[in-house]
Parts: structure tokens; sequence; C-alpha cells
């Protein structure tokens, strides 16, 4: 068995230990879990996404003061395309095109 040390931020590892417990998981049985799941989905078990929102909220505000009006996020997103590979989902949320 290999030995694994990480650093987290105490507030988290305590809350996240509180979890673990009510659910009857150990520490380092839930990451062995999350590792399992790693190997299993070839990759990270969850998306992982750019918090495209609230970038795109601070642009619109510098647009709104340019242009004298606020603009909506897919106004924005129509206009003033965010650089890289983003795309509109089925639900039209802004993300990460998928290499």
């Amino acid at each position: 068995m290999a030995n694994v040390n990480i650093r987290v931020d105490d507030a988290l590892k305590y809350e996240t230990e509180k979890i673990f417990a009510a659910l009857g998981l150990s520490l380092s049985t839930a990451t062995n879990v999350f590792y399992r799941q790693v190997v299993r989905h070839g990759g990270i078990p969850f998306d992982l996404r750019v918090d495209v929102n609230k970038n795109r909220m601070k642009k619109l505000v510098e647009l709104g003061k340019e242009k004298g009006k606020a603009l909506s996020i897919n106004e924005a997103f129509e206009k003033y395309p965010p650089e890289g590979e983003w795309r509109k989902d089925e639900d039209g949320n802004i993300v990460l095109k998928e290499l």
C-alpha cells in the first residue's frame, strides 16, 4: 500500500470528514473510492468547468460602461465571443469544447 500526503484547508477537511462519517467512510476509504473512479472513467469522474458567468459578468459591466447599456450573457457571447474553444451546450450553457 502506498501513502499519499496532501495539503488541504483545515475547514474543508473537517467538513469533508463529517460527510464521509455520515456515509460510514473514512478519509482513506473515500480517497480510494475517488482513485478507483478516476481509473474507471479514465479521468476526473465529474465535469470541471470555468465559472464563465462570473468572468462574463465582469466583461458585461465593462461593455456596459463603454456602450452605455447592459448586455445579457448570451448577447455578450454572441457579439463578443470569449477567447478559447467555447460552445453552448444543449441547455444553452457556455462550456469549454471537448478536445
